[in-house]
């Protein structure tokens, strides 16, 4: 099978060791002061989110979180999404 695969972002992609001290400065580099993570529970429960929530609080970035993206997420996960945030 030939399959043609392309991934396009309108911004920064930071990843490895360390990434998560960079996140801070990255948030305000960009005009940031609050984060809003959606994700899975299985980050949740794996302790992924924690320490990244950790790092931003310690330098005073704020975070919401919405835990609960399915796999294929429907639109009204997209939904929910927003009125627990909103």
């Amino acid at each position: 099978m030939n399959r043609v695969l392309k991934f396009q972002i309108s911004g920064r992609l930071i990843f490895g060791l360390g990434a998560v001290q960079e996140l801070p400065g990255a948030v305000r580099q960009a005009g940031g002061r609050k984060a809003l993570f959606v994700t899975d529970p299985g980050v949740v429960r794996a302790g992924v989110l924690e320490r990244v929530e950790t790092a931003l609080r310690v330098a005073e970035v704020s975070c919401a979180t919405f835990d609960r993206v399915e796999a294929d997420p429907s639109i009204e996960c997209a939904r929910a999404a927003v009125a627990g945030v909103g």
